[in-house]
């Protein structure tokens, strides 16, 4: 992609931004956190250099192994809305749908003495590494039926396609033709 192509995109309304990779060191620490940001951040503003920075962001390969040093870090680059915590794996979700927080909806990080970071988490609900293949266009149904029927749960749902595979790409199928029939906006 062009920096043009990519600035078309932003200004259709899109974000894009770089899906920061911590190479699946654990534990990492806070130097080697901001150098993960630093680093592919500017090499994402070097090779895009007309889009605005980036609000939104989820760690590739997440390892969360200290309490608030993720949102501070993301917070310092401007990042607000963090998508880090996962509903996976497999053996917790046990192929059904639903919300580890209980909520569907974005919460404040606090810090590990009680003030609250200006950053928001938002869970991701739906992830092709979760569920069996056929129940993929099931539960995300139930979940957008629960939000916009008599239920009214408010939720923001966020998505996980990580990369290519004939079950990612079933998962990417599922998520656009329930998002377009139920009539919700994919952001």
């Amino acid at each position: 992609m062009t920096d043009d192509q990519a600035k078309d995109f932003v200004s259709k309304g899109f974000e894009l931004g770089v899906h920061v990779d911590s190479g699946c060191t654990k534990p990492w620490t806070a130097i080697t956190l901001e150098g993960f940001y630093n680093d592919q951040l500017q090499a994402f503003k070097n090779k895009f250099p007309s889009l605005p920075p980036q609000q939104t962001h989820r760690l590739h390969c997440i390892a969360n192994n200290e309490w608030d040093t993720q949102p501070l870090v993301e917070l310092k680059y401007g990042i607000r809305l963090d998508l880090n915590y996962y509903y996976w794996p497999p053996e917790w979700v046990n192929n059904r749908e639903g919300f580890f927080t209980g909520s569907g909806l974005p919460m404040r990080y606090a810090s590990w003495n009680g003030p609250l970071i200006d950053v928001y988490q938002a869970p991701t609900h739906l992830t092709y590494e979760s569920f069996q293949s056929d129940k993929y266009k099931i539960v995300i149904d139930r979940l957008l039926d629960r939000a916009i029927g008599p239920d009214g749960y408010c939720c923001v749902l966020g998505t996980h396609y990580d990369y290519a595979s004939s079950e990612s790409d079933e998962f990417q199928e599922a998520v656009l033709n329930s998002a377009l029939e139920h009539h919700v906006p994919l952001i």
